[in-house]
């Protein structure tokens, strides 16, 4: 029997199912529900694991980056346990102080946790492990694929970047004012993504309302 671990974490509302939503990372699908009393974050978030998989899930192909031996499966298992503790919640956005990243250059001044960021954070891991099993331990089958070894692309994933000159700033939510302009951020947020009482915003009119908002 194929058995395959599959790293993701999702927002409270969705299932932990094989159908889960490929764009998980989307915060259309994560926003914080806004009401006259105040915000309720709906953004738990949990890594499941499924002894199976369908190939159809993903349309637009696979890429197979290495192997490792079941072995490494129980320190796998360990430190999802570790990175589920330590990161318990949804979070879409970065903050970066330009809007690209460059190695020793770019500031990350907040990390997002999603999807992407738990796989990246897993591909490290499995990597590390496959390198003690296969020099330390002399396992066979463990590596690269060859195709990932000589390929000079890099493997990217998404980012949601919000750009800011200086490192944010917690909210005192027992402020009125500060509270209040944290609501009103979010439905307007609500408004643009899920078009709350008929209400949207188009692309240039969600990004001048960050521009209006943030510190850009």
């Amino acid at each position: 029997p194929f058995g395959a671990f599959l790293p993701q974490v999702i927002g409270k509302d969705s299932e932990p199912t094989e159908e889960a939503d490929a764009d998980d990372n989307n915060p259309k699908n994560n926003p914080p529900s806004a009401s006259k009393t105040g915000l309720q974050w709906e953004n738990e978030s949990w890594a499941y694991y499924s002894p199976e998989y369908k190939p159809s899930r993903w349309s637009k192909g696979r890429t197979r980056i290495g192997t490792v031996a079941g072995s490494a499966m129980p320190a796998y298992g360990a430190w999802v346990v570790d990175y589920c503790t330590a990161n318990p919640g949804y979070t879409a956005f970065e903050v970066w102080d330009r809007p690209y990243l460059e190695t020793g250059v770019t500031r990350r001044l907040r990390s997002s946790t999603t999807c992407s960021s738990f796989t990246q954070g897993s591909m490290e891991i499995l990597y590390e492990l496959g390198k003690g099993q296969r020099f330390d331990e002399g396992i066979e089958g463990v590596g690269m694929e060859e195709a990932m070894v000589t390929n000079k692309e890099l493997i990217m994933r998404s980012y949601i970047p919000i750009i800011s000159k200086s490192r944010p700033t917690k909210a005192d939510m027992d402020d009125a004012q500060q509270a209040d302009e944290v609501r009103e951020f979010f439905i307007e947020l609500n408004k643009a993504a899920r078009k709350v009482d008929g209400e949207g915003l188009s692309t240039s009119e969600f990004v001048r309302l960050l521009a209006n908002k943030l510190e850009t």
